[in-house]
């Protein structure tokens, strides 16, 4: 179980009437997610160097709640260990049809996807890992703008339905005696209508 607070006006979790104006802080809600994490392997061929796998994520690329992953992973020679995968979305994201209205009751739509996942573990036998993906999310009733008296050019301009690209670069140094630290640089950039934006980040732990 995953215990999940916000006070975004986004969140479907409290009430469906948005108090104007719209730039105003929403009221914060508490939910609960409910769903198993894990995963099955099977591992097979010379020198046991093959692997297919399959479980449910909540990696940041996974589109929805909760996705399924499911791949083929392999260890070559080099001592690169090579993971594709597929998430399509396994539980779908309640979200606000039109997320603009205000003062009046707000429908419910979901979002749902795919992301494609590429990672490369130990590069060349050394300690660095490389992760890539790309996602495709879909709004079900998108109806953004709607009430707004707009014209239809800018009502498709506040679209949420587009593609995400992921990548995220690490590299782990062992201490001795269990302990380590990782140096992480990762992007997160959308191409979506309404809400393209791009971030970096960078962590020592």
């Amino acid at each position: 179980m995953q215990v999940i607070s916000t006070n975004s006006n986004l969140s479907t979790s409290g009430s469906a009437v948005k108090d104007s104006p719209l730039n105003s802080e929403g009221k914060r809600e508490t939910d609960s997610l409910f769903g198993g994490l894990g995963s099955l392997a099977f591992t097979f061929g010379e020198g046991l160097s093959k692997q297919v796998f399959v479980g449910t994520s909540r990696e940041d690329i996974a589109v929805g709640t909760l996705a399924l992953e499911l791949g083929y992973r392999q260890q070559l020679e080099s001592g690169t260990k090579v993971s594709v995968s597929y998430l399509p979305t396994l539980l779908a994201q309640d979200v606000w049809a039109d997320p603009f209205i205000v003062d009046t009751s707000r429908s419910e739509t979901e979002k749902s996807g795919d992301a494609f996942r590429l990672k490369l573990d130990g590069i060349g036998g050394s300690l660095l890992s490389l992760d890539l993906a790309y996602a495709q999310m879909d709004i079900d009733t998108e109806l953004s703008g709607a009430g707004m008296e707009l014209t239809t050019g800018q009502q498709q301009s506040l679209a949420r339905s587009g593609d995400t690209f992921y990548s995220k670069l690490s590299y782990r140094q062992f201490l001795g005696r269990g302990l380590g630290v990782t140096l992480l640089w990762c992007t997160l950039k959308t191409m979506l209508t309404a809400m393209r934006w791009q971030t970096r980040c960078s962590a020592v732990s």
